[in-house]
């Protein structure tokens, strides 16, 4: 199947402009839809009328529940949004920049590690080249939509 359409979740309106700069030159993409929170993501994945193969989800790691989320924390949510495509046959990977949430970070590739999901397939991460530790100024969205198209091509030959 081609992939035609890219849901993006993404809480940064940098990053989230650097996807729409990142993926507006690929054909491939004819519809790209920005989600900043897992409410929004959710409520937009139920009312998406393409088949499995034909969109894919790039997520972030770490982004707020909702709009209302006054905590100011970001959780790992990208996980959430990771599985919820596995279990409807969604093509799906996270996309993030870096080592800069710490010890969170961590754990998040843990949870990818014991559910064996921890290799490029599902997570691309670019890390800022002078510093590992800190947010990489662009997330290298063209790789992540390269790990998508692969995704979906393995559901179309199914």
């Amino acid at each position: 199947m081609e992939l035609r359409q890219v849901l993006v979740v993404e809480d940064s309106y940098d990053h989230q402009e650097g996807a729409i700069k990142s993926l507006k030159d690929y054909r491939v993409v004819r519809r790209l839809s920005l989600f900043g929170n897992l409410e929004d993501f959710l409520k937009g994945l139920k009312g998406w009328g393409c088949k499995p193969g034909e969109f894919g989800v790039l997520t972030d790691l770490f982004f707020p529940v909702s709009k209302n989320d006054s905590s100011g924390e970001l959780a790992p949510l990208g996980l959430v949004v990771l599985m919820k495509c596995q279990s409807l046959g969604i093509p799906c990977v996270i996309v993030t920049a870096g080592y800069h949430h710490g010890t969170k970070y961590n754990q998040a590739t843990s949870v990818l590690t014991v559910l064996d999901l921890w290799h490029n397939e599902y997570l691309v991460d670019h890390f800022d080249q002078d510093d590992s530790e800190a947010e990489a100024k662009e997330k290298d969205w063209s790789k992540g939509l390269e790990q998508l198209k692969a995704q979906a091509a393995k559901i179309g030959a199914e």
